[in-house]
């Protein structure tokens, strides 16, 4: 398929939509509360169409799991986008290339296999702290959101001199502080200077090998 794609969701519109101003990703409707009582299991089927009038109609399923916290799981090897709007969140990826945002609340993020980009894009605080349970050095990419969050980011691939390892910044250019002891993951607004506090947005489970390289501010 080449040139604009469209996408039309097909089936899961009962519970499901998709957000045309953030590619396409695929939403839980406002006012719905996915409930494993009444569902454990949504079938998704978008029908995708290029330039050309080409048409591909892709299909997945989104699991329901009967927990105190509300489960998202999409379990097809297929890039998927999944995205929570608020609260406790558990999203879990598939064996495809997929995208998570946890949005608000201290979430539990798990990408699967495939190259996964988990997302931040909420103001660090610490009501905001998600944890990403798989991440990978050498497939997975965190994107940072400048407006509104991470502010003092430059757009485009995180620098060396913006990143460092250990437990604080080392000097004042430093703003994404990784602890590989802990997998604590911090934004400092100023580096080693005391105006302003590192704030704790993330933890890295088994707290893996990170470099800047693994970031994109957006």
């Amino acid at each position: 398929m080449s040139g604009a794609l469209t996408y039309t969701l097909l089936e899961g519109t009962d519970a499901f939509e998709l957000d045309p101003t953030a590619n396409n990703v695929l939403l839980v409707k406002n006012g719905v509360k996915l409930d494993y009582e009444f569902g454990s299991e949504y079938a998704i089927k978008v029908l995708v169409k290029d330039s050309a009038g080409r048409e591909l109609v892709v299909s997945t399923k989104v699991d329901i799991l009967n927990l105190s916290t509300e489960i998202m799981r999409v379990g097809a090897a297929t890039d998927d986008k999944i995205k929570a709007t608020g609260g406790k969140d558990v999203l879990i990826g598939g064996e495809g290339n997929d995208t998570l945002w946890g949005g608000l609340g201290n979430d539990k993020l798990t990408g699967g296999g495939g190259k996964d980009v988990f997302v931040f894009d909420t103001k660090p605080s610490d009501k905001n702290i998600d944890t990403i349970t798989d991440f990978n050095k050498a497939d997975d990419m965190i994107h940072l959101q400048k407006a509104g969050a991470f502010t003092l980011l430059t757009r485009g691939a995180l620098s060396a001199a913006q990143f460092h390892v250990g437990a604080e910044a080392t000097d004042e250019f430093q703003r994404i502080i990784y602890d590989d002891t802990t997998g604590f993951l911090y934004y400092d607004a100023d580096g080693s200077g005391t105006d302003a506090k590192a704030v704790q947005f993330a933890i890295l489970q088994k707290a893996p090998d990170l470099s800047h390289t693994n970031f994109l501010v957006i």
